[in-house]
């Protein structure tokens, strides 16, 4: 039987709504990353390049994300604007030859770091 202030489990109220709480922040910073993911990946495949461009264009975003993520901490916003900016250059210098995986990303990360430079020095 369940106490006052406890859950069938015998869980207490404040217990159950600090775990809520932590849930929650879990689950809205999982979801922030998630938007950023899905807003610059909807960047690439809409742009207008030809199937083997955008999957060879697709496929170099993730792996150069991969290399560089862990430079931009975990705040949603941060990450999301890092994506944004890498997705631009993706395909800034992307075109409807593009098939090389490493070049595309090799070039984009380059463009990157390029305007972080020029972004630092203005």
């Amino acid at each position: 039987m369940c106490g006052e202030g406890q859950n069938k489990k015998g869980i207490p109220a404040p217990a159950r709504s600090l775990a809520l709480t932590e849930a929650r922040a879990e689950l809205n910073a999982a979801g922030g990353e998630w938007e950023s993911a899905v807003k610059a990946k909807q960047l690439i495949d809409g742009a207008s390049y030809g199937p083997d461009a955008l999957r060879a264009i697709g496929e170099a975003f993730d792996v150069a994300w991969a290399e560089i993520a862990g430079h931009f901490g975990g705040d949603p916003t941060e990450v999301e604007a890092a994506r944004l900016k890498l997705a631009k250059a993706m395909l800034s210098i992307a075109d409807e030859d593009s098939r090389d995986v490493d070049v595309l990303k090799q070039a984009a990360l380059e463009r990157m770091a390029l305007d972080y430079r020029q972004r630092g020095s203005a």
